[in-house]
């Protein structure tokens, strides 16, 4: 057995037995069994590619980035049918490639279902005065599964994401009318003359449909022709529309679906906070569409006001869009799906790559792969750090089309790259992204020739883009790759306080610190909450100076920056809810809409930040209206 638990002795008497339980990978589901077995052969073949001296083996660690939705469906493909760690683990994991039992869910199935019955042979009722087998396997659990899918130091688990509304550049968003063309126009002709006054107005309603099977985006004669459903609407309801910011969007088509965008009250144009679901959104243009904007909850009027383009947004991600690899040399973007799931001459077919494949070799999340002959030289990637060796991949900016007001509403960008030859000490490949633009993705003799755009980017591998070390050996220092977050300490101490002592589960002592944070952890609150202590509810109305407000890591466990390594939370477990009278968890919540007159508002779980005289405050009550200031927003 390989869970990697050094630092530990004699945690538990039936480790014999589980040295057995070196599972294979099998995966019964998986779309193409032939491309499958190919990528398990190349993977071998790869790690030896890795290694400095590929004629000797790998002897320390190569951790990797995994989605949680990747190692959620790679689960849910397995013989067991289904993600084992689901609502323990909901971040992006740091996995072990040269350990068949990193990440590996099967094995965490098995592994547990032998504690369980080691543990039965105890009378459950009687080992405690106040814990029960069914405390000590939860327990077990929490802590197994944090081992077995380890936290990436990136988890990508805030559970919100800001920016400015379209970076600063113009439009923000643009003020139309839909469904386009009006459903009153029935001739034919009299919709193309319509669709063509006002093209985007056709591409937006719709949510800028794209054919299912290729992604192309439907043009705008297709559309007035056969319009699609969207935002509500059989004919395409997306009224609602806003630009988000570039620098910090994602580029996948659908990302934010079903997310709350909202204008942050600090805002400065009449558009604050204002705010909508979204229910289709664009990654090539950034564009966020939903059916209208809702008005705050508290606004005196009914108009709706278009967002300016310094306006500040948040947005309010969904659960189905956390846990996704982030680059680690610029965090803001997420990590791109791995080049060999792109390769048509590839894995194609297949949704991830085997375990042993270190994750593949990535491009950013913006941008496209294009496979190369490797060079016999070294490379460098921008900083001017060595990489080796080359991966076979470059990386240019991904084709697609720029929305325009006018003509075809599209401003087609297509990309290709081209390889020549430098002569220098020893031949040297140079590759270049070049671009064409045309009004429509049918070029012909007519569009314009292609033009250099930028230098292409080699594309790096997995272990690189996720900030890790490969070939990492362990130290006297140090247990595990930096890129690795160390889980935190009462996760282990639980299970020897909550287990029979029988089972001889021990933690590592308080001065080894090497693979467990020894930090003030809350291992009960969900990560995202906020934990307000008062001597009592009239002492925090009378003297708010007088109560410490604690904000729990909003990224799960491990060290949160406004608390330095301070204040710790792990997922999952309680939700952001009353605990006891004088002490309350509360969390930012989403706006929602106003509560009917005459109907009593729900009781207030959540903080809600504020800006008024006093500058940034967290409101809370313990129940009713946010109406009671007891802490001030970390710096």
């Amino acid at each position: 057995m390989r869970l990697s638990l050094e630092g530990q002795s004699g945690w538990l008497w039936l480790a014999v037995v589980l040295v057995a339980l070196e599972l294979p990978q099998l995966h019964g589901q998986v779309k193409s069994p032939k491309e499958w077995k190919m990528a398990r052969d190349n993977a071998k073949l790869r790690m030896q590619a890795m290694s400095d001296e590929p004629k000797y083996p790998v002897v320390g660690s190569a951790f990797f980035c995994k989605s949680r939705s990747e190692y959620q469906k790679e689960a849910e493909d397995g013989p067991s049918g289904y993600f084992f760690c689901d609502g323990y683990v909901d971040y992006a994991a740091a996995c072990d490639a040269t350990d068949p039992d990193s990440c590996n869910n099967e094995f965490a199935i098995k592994h547990f279902n032998n504690f369980q019955r080691a543990l039965n042979v105890y009378s459950c009722s009687q080992y405690s005065a106040i814990w029960t087998c069914s405390n000590c396997s939860d327990a077990y659990k929490r802590w197994m599964c944090s081992q077995v899918y380890k936290k990436s130091y990136l988890p990508d688990t805030h559970l919100t994401e800001g920016g400015k509304v379209s970076g600063g550049i113009t439009p923000s968003a643009y003020t139309i009318s839909c469904p386009y063309p009006p459903v009153s126009l029935i001739v034919p002709a009299d919709r193309v003359t319509a669709a063509n006054a006002k093209p985007h107005f056709v591409k937006i309603c719709s949510g800028i449909a794209k054919e299912s099977e290729t992604g192309r985006p439907l043009s705008v004669i297709e559309l007035t022709a056969s319009p699609k459903a969207a935002c509500g609407d059989a004919n395409g309801g997306c009224q609602g529309n806003v630009f988000l910011d570039p620098d910090s969007a994602s580029s996948e088509d659908h990302f934010y679906v079903d997310s709350i965008i909202e204008i942050t009250p600090e805002s400065a144009s009449d558009a604050k906070g204002q705010w909508a679901i979204i229910e289709a959104y664009d990654g090539k243009n950034r564009l966020a569409m939903f059916r209208g904007w809702k008005k705050p909850a508290d606004a005196e009027t009914i108009e709706i006001f278009r967002p300016d383009p310094n306006d500040m947004y948040t947005i309010y991600l969904h659960s189905k869009v956390l846990g996704t690899c982030r680059d680690s040399k610029n965090p803001k973007k997420r990590a791109g799906k791995a080049c060999e799931l792109r390769d048509l001459d590839k894995y194609s077919n297949l949704d991830y790559l085997p375990h042993s494949y270190m994750g593949g070799t990535r491009c950013g999340e913006d941008q496209q792969c294009f496979p190369v002959t490797p060079n016999s030289t070294d490379l460098f990637n921008d900083k001017g750090e060595s990489q080796y060796p080359d991966q076979g991949y470059v990386c240019c900016p991904k084709n697609g089309p720029k929305l325009l007001a006018v003509g075809t509403a599209e401003e087609w960008q297509i990309f290709t790259l081209e390889t020549t030859v430098t002569e220098e000490d020893e031949p040297k490949l140079n590759h270049s992204c070049y671009v064409q633009r045309d009004s429509s993705s049918d070029f012909d003799a007519d569009t314009p020739a292609a033009e250099f755009f930028e230098q292409a980017t080699p594309g790096i591998s997995a272990v690189e883009s996720s900030g890790c070390i490969f070939n990492f050996t362990r130290t006297v220092d140090m247990a595990q790759d930096f890129c690795v977050l160390r889980t935190c300490f009462p996760v282990c101490h639980d299970v020897v306080r909550k287990c029979p002592l029988d089972i001889e589960f021990n933690c590592p002592a308080d001065s080894d610190r090497r693979e467990y944070d020894h930090s003030v952890c809350n291992i009960l609150l969900a990560h995202g909450c906020s934990m307000i202590l008062m001597s009592s509810k009239e002492a925090a109305a009378s003297s708010p100076a007088s109560t410490e407000c604690l904000d729990l890591n909003v990224e799960g466990y491990g060290p949160h920056p406004s608390q330095g390594h301070r204040i710790l939370g792990l997922p999952p477990g309680a939700s952001c809810v009353n605990k006891t009278v004088n002490v309350g968890l509360v969390r930012d919540e989403p706006p929602r809409p106003a509560t009917a007159e005459g109907v009593q508002p729900p009781a207030n779980l959540y903080w809600e930040t504020r800006t008024g005289s006093e500058g940034s405050i967290r409101a809370f009550s313990l129940a009713g209206p946010k109406d009671t200031t007891v802490c001030k927003a970390p710096e």
